[in-house]
């Protein structure tokens, strides 16, 4: 389907590590109509991605809810524009501004791959930064400033 996404097992076959499919450029060219072709995108995990949960940062709200039936709108037009979206990538609880150190947390927050080891990345958008700094291959990784709705 075009326009669909769907989540993939992150364990590549005969490893032990976690891996990320990353598309080749060489499919794309960028033209007009297509500014964005071939750019790897990666989007916080608050956006709707048409065929993938949103999980909020939280696994209970993920398995609550179906995969998104459509993606946002600004998305689409990035899908439009030639941008590939790669993954989703992490943050806190409902897009907050916690410490993520207790028990009760669901995930960790994203290493800081540039880091001093002192800082943590604990701000709701920090890991579409974690992904920038970490994957030289992901060209764009979106992430928000505000609050958002939730069902």
């Amino acid at each position: 389907m075009l326009n669909r996404y769907s989540t993939l097992t992150a364990s590549a076959y005969g490893t032990h590590a976690l891996t990320i499919a990353v598309p080749s450029r060489l499919r794309y060219k960028r033209t007009a109509d297509k500014p964005l072709a071939g750019m790897r995108v990666g989007v916080k995990d608050i956006l709707d991605l048409k065929g993938v949960r949103t999980g909020n940062g939280n696994r209970a709200f993920a398995q609550c809810y179906p995969p998104a039936n459509h993606s946002a709108d600004f998305i689409d037009e990035m899908i439009k524009q030639g941008a590939i979206f790669v993954g989703k990538t992490k943050t806190v609880e409902f897009a907050g501004e916690q410490e993520v150190v207790a028990d009760w947390v669901d995930y960790s927050y994203p290493f800081n791959f540039r880091g001093d080891s002192y800082l943590g990345a604990t701000g709701s958008s920090t890991g579409s930064a974690a992904a920038i700094a970490a994957y030289p291959w992901l060209d764009i990784a979106i992430g928000t400033d505000g609050e958002r709705d939730f069902p």
